[in-house]
């Protein structure tokens, strides 16, 4: 069975299925979900918790032996597994299909994962959960319906908004859920009940936009273009110095630089980012990168980074592209996002065109 994070809290007042995949990337959400299950469980009296994490080198074998012991207890336990890069090693695979098809009644578990890959739906281990529990399907918040998200969150606390209100929060928490969701109790704490003004947000909201620097060069490297210009215009307006963006972007360029190389003596993506520190929670985004800019336009982004160095210095960069630092930055991000052209995207005062090397 497949429903969505909204309609869980309906679905368990009718009954808790035996297990429970709760799979997406928007953490406020998918942790909502999981709370809502947790506490229908424990007011139907499971009492305990085991929490199993399958991070590299996870010892499989030891889940299901555990689970096939937990009968053996009085108490009804919550088994919660989580998939960290939501990729299952061979071995999982069967050991979680034959956990779920030979189940307890007094376990209930709980998989959490980030975005399914292409293909999982096929295996094995997902068909017993489609069979014989529930799959969650965490899907972001699309932005033409925040301000809906934004009302019955406003809602729940027993809040009304002006529309210019709910624009106003939306604006400031630039999609994040979590900013959001925080926000929105910090306001239910100053105003308990009733209706929400303009002014009343305005005093209240502490701007929680995404823009930082590590925010920003992942969300270039993932080629989300509006996004990752829109955090870098943020950061300028909030005093960023732009050496420390400089450097964040030097820093992914050297490893993505390094990890080119290693694609290129044989190793797969994946073995390529590991090998230079490129972890799990970034990955999708270099990979991506590294899809898309050959090592050659990546050490012409090198090259322009190591200009805007020089403007940020004083010193004259080799090569004349711009009028100041945070127009190269500008101009660097863009291409780093995969901009072509940059018309309409930039700022006005940014002067709007990409060197030559990097549209190659």
């Amino acid at each position: 069975m497949k429903i969505y994070a909204n309609q869980v809290a309906a679905h368990i007042t009718r009954k808790l299925h035996p297990v429970y995949l709760i799979a997406g990337e928007e953490i406020l959400l998918q942790q909502e979900a999981a709370d809502s299950i947790r506490a229908k469980a424990r007011a139907d009296g499971f009492t305990e918790r085991e929490l199993y994490i399958a991070e590299r080198g996870f010892d499989w074998g030891s889940l299901l032996s555990h689970a096939g012991n937990f009968s053996l207890f009085a108490s009804q336990k919550i088994v919660e597994l989580r998939l960290p890069t939501g990729k299952v090693a061979k071995e999982g695979k069967d050991l979680i299909a034959e956990l779920i098809e030979n189940q307890p009644d007094d376990i209930l578990l709980i998989i959490l994962c980030p975005k399914l890959e292409r293909g999982v739906t096929s295996t094995h281990w997902f068909k017993a959960i489609d069979k014989l529990g529930v799959y969650v399907d965490v899907r972001p918040i699309r932005p033409e319906h925040l301000n809906r998200w934004m009302d019955q969150r406003l809602l729940s606390k027993g809040l009304r908004a002006e529309s210019d209100a709910v624009r106003l929060l939306v604006d400031r928490v630039e999609g994040n859920l979590l900013a959001a969701a925080q926000e929105i109790d910090k306001i239910s704490l100053v105003h308990p009940k009733g209706n929400l003004t303009l002014q009343q947000v305005q005093s209240a909201v502490a701007n929680s936009a995404r823009y930082d620097v590590y925010r920003l060069t992942d969300a270039a490297l993932s080629g989300w273009k509006r996004r990752a210009l829109k955090i870098l215009d943020g950061l300028q307006a909030e005093g960023t110095e732009s050496i420390l963006v400089l450097w964040a972007i030097l820093r992914d360029l050297h490893q993505l630089i390094a990890a080119a190389h290693a694609m290129q003596s044989g190793k797969n993506i994946n073995a390529a980012m590991r090998g230079v520190g490129i972890w799990d929670n970034r990955s999708v985004a270099f990979a991506t990168a590294l899809k898309t800019h050959s090592i050659t336009v990546l050490y012409q982004f090198l090259d322009h980074a190591s200009d805007i160095d020089r403007v940020i210095k004083g010193q004259k960069p080799r090569k004349e592209r711009g009028r100041n630092a945070w127009n190269e930055l500008a101009l660097l991000v863009a291409a780093l996002s995969g901009i072509e052209s940059v018309k309409g995207l930039l700022p006005n005062n940014v002067h709007a065109s990409l060197p030559s090397t990097v549209n190659a």
